[in-house]
């Protein structure tokens, strides 16, 4: 425990001195720089490539798809969301919900036997523009934060990337979070709490009660704000000014 603290405490005095004498510092969220020791910084968010989402091809299905993309980590709960699907299917009576597990490796099977009113696809790891390709081919997207510490300013590359496939996001994590302020800021879904059940009721059904009526549920804003090319033009400035 005495080493683990030391090392600690050299950590802090490492990251203090980096930030303090670095010419600049690019933040990946206002959370984490606020968070981080004072010195020049300048908060960068990631982007998506929209080059990456040209010319896809629109593949139609029987069913309503959710899917999960990326890798499980420690603080994502998704047997929770899956047990509120499960509950959703039943109440509504709905029989043609399929869930997607894509770049995680889980057992099919005992998700199968679990949830047994829905479909359970298991792809696996797949390459970059196969991922991409069944983001845009979901009727909803599902978004894990981190139920841990300081997890506000979690802003990862899938976020941007799920909101650039233009399909509605449903997250769950805290709702005050910078990735529920860009989910709000771009129409591109909505973020419920760790156990509201009732706002993700109410957010699968409005989206599915959509795709059974064939209204289109993808995402109209302009995103071009958090475009790579915008984001490079972005860190261009932030450059010039050092």
């Amino acid at each position: 425990l005495n080493q683990n603290m030391l090392i600690a405490s050299m950590n802090k005095k490492l990251e203090r001195s980096v930030i303090e004498k670095a010419d600049l510092n690019i933040i990946i969220s206002q959370s984490i720089a606020d968070k981080l020791p004072a010195g020049k910084k300048e908060v960068l968010p990631n982007g998506f490539d929209p080059e990456d989402f040209d010319n896809l091809e629109k593949i139609p299905s029987p069913f309503f798809r959710i899917k999960y993309v990326g890798k499980i980590t420690e603080g994502q709960d998704v047997d929770k969301p899956l047990e509120w699907l499960h509950e959703l299917s039943k109440k509504r009576k709905i029989g043609n919900i399929e869930f997607s597990f894509i770049g995680t490796l889980l057992s099919e099977k005992r998700y199968e036997r679990k949830f047994p009113s829905f479909h359970i696809r298991h792809l696996g790891y797949v390459t970059h523009p196969r991922a991409v390709s069944e983001m845009y081919n979901a009727d909803l997207l599902l978004l894990l934060i981190n139920n841990c510490p300081d997890n506000k300013g979690i802003l990862t590359t899938k976020l941007f990337e799920y909101i650039g496939s233009k399909t509605f996001i449903l997250g769950i994590g805290p709702t005050d979070s910078e990735a529920a302020g860009f989910l709000k800021a771009y129409n591109a879904g909505i973020m419920v709490d760790y156990e509201d059940k009732h706002g993700f009721f109410s957010a699968a059904f409005k989206i599915y009660d959509k795709w059974v009526k064939g209204i289109s549920t993808k995402n109209e804003s302009d995103l071009t704000q958090l475009s790579s090319p915008q984001q490079t033009k972005k860190l261009t400035e932030i450059l010039d000014k050092v």
